[in-house]
């Protein structure tokens, strides 16, 4: 592992917080690259660890409605509560109500989905911008007239560049959030158990946390 990925954090922090750290920077990097301006809407859609900590990075950067959706419901009230975050089904009727009739303008996609992308790309506004960090699964069927008719912007995001260090110092102030948002700590012989439940979609939070020792 290169050097620059290895960083110290808080001696005190909980190491389940602290395992945070990643998914938390590759989150601050879509957020950077979509760069709302204040007061502008954005939408996330998939409240896993990328989406639900791009949701809360959102909450506390940016000055502006935050819609989320997700097809697990329960995951996406415990997103919503930590951010303050209204949640919506994929479809303009919801998404306007919430919104007063406002205009989307931004949504990240955290999904992975290319059904996902194309709603998303029905659904914001012209002069938009869609920032893509799901690793998708299969090609998108897109015209191209539509991102140039309607100035849409498609923003990839792969990993982070220098957010890390900058995600490892917001652990602190965060981890109250953050703690909540942890699914479940279990030890290495519950890995295969754990990756069914994730499978079958019923994970009710953001990340499984993998203690070496057992869970406390």
């Amino acid at each position: 592992m290169p050097a620059r990925l290895v960083l110290r954090h808080d001696p005190g922090l909980d190491p389940a917080v602290a395992a945070m750290a990643e998914p938390l920077a590759v989150a601050l990097h879509a957020v950077r690259r979509l760069a709302p301006s204040k007061g502008e809407p954005v939408l996330v859609a998939g409240c896993g660890p990328i989406g639900g900590l791009a949701a809360v990075l959102l909450s506390r950067l940016h000055e502006g409605p935050l819609l989320v959706a997700d097809r697990n419901r329960e995951r996406a009230a415990r997103v919503a509560e930590a951010t303050d975050a209204t949640i919506v089904d994929l479809d303009a009727a919801p998404i306007g109500k919430a919104l007063s009739g406002k205009a989307l303008l931004h949504a990240i996609d955290a999904t992975g989905s290319v059904g996902v992308v194309t709603t998303l790309l029905d659904l914001i506004a012209g002069g938009g911008s869609l920032a893509l960090v799901g690793i998708a699964h299969g090609r998108l069927d897109l015209d191209p007239n539509l991102l140039v008719e309607r100035e849409i912007a498609l923003l990839g995001c792969h990993v982070f560049q220098d957010e890390l260090p900058e995600a490892v110092a917001m652990l602190g102030p965060l981890a109250p959030v953050l703690r909540p948002l942890i699914d479940r700590e279990i030890g290495i012989e519950d890995i295969p158990e754990a990756y069914q439940r994730l499978i079958a979609g019923e994970s009710r939070g953001l990340k499984t946390i993998v203690r070496i020792g057992g869970p406390e």
